[in-house]
């Protein structure tokens, strides 16, 4: 723990840390509304996977911890394939769900950046 902080010390004598710290301060509010949103996002599309495939696919959408883990897995595109819808409607609805969360998931990054200048 006195390391990490050690590292927060360091602020002090960098102007490029002590303007990153400024722009998180002032943006954090937005940084959070956006992550919000991001996790609703994640519980609404795990929610809806999880009504569409748990009667086809006991095994892999038998449980919603196991919809949220694809909701996770497809919003950050890691994509791992061991879990994977099979209705055509479902697959559409995936890759929309992965579509729309890369905005989403870069959105923070668009917010820091905006907050430079």
């Amino acid at each position: 723990m006195l390391r990490l902080h050690r590292v927060f010390r360091l602020t002090r004598y960098s102007s490029a840390l002590r303007l990153l710290t400024n722009v998180l301060k002032d943006e954090v509010a937005n940084i959070d509304a956006a992550l919000f949103i991001l996790m609703m996002m994640v519980i609404l599309s795990a929610n809806l996977v999880y009504l569409a495939e748990f009667k086809t696919q006991p095994n892999a959408f038998g449980l919603i911890l196991d919809a949220l883990w694809w909701a996770v897995i497809t919003m950050t595109s890691i994509g791992y394939g061991e879990v994977v819808t099979v209705a055509t409607a479902e697959k559409i609805f995936g890759v929309l769900i992965g579509i729309i969360s890369v905005g989403m998931i870069s959105l923070p990054t668009r917010i820091i950046a905006s907050g430079f200048n």
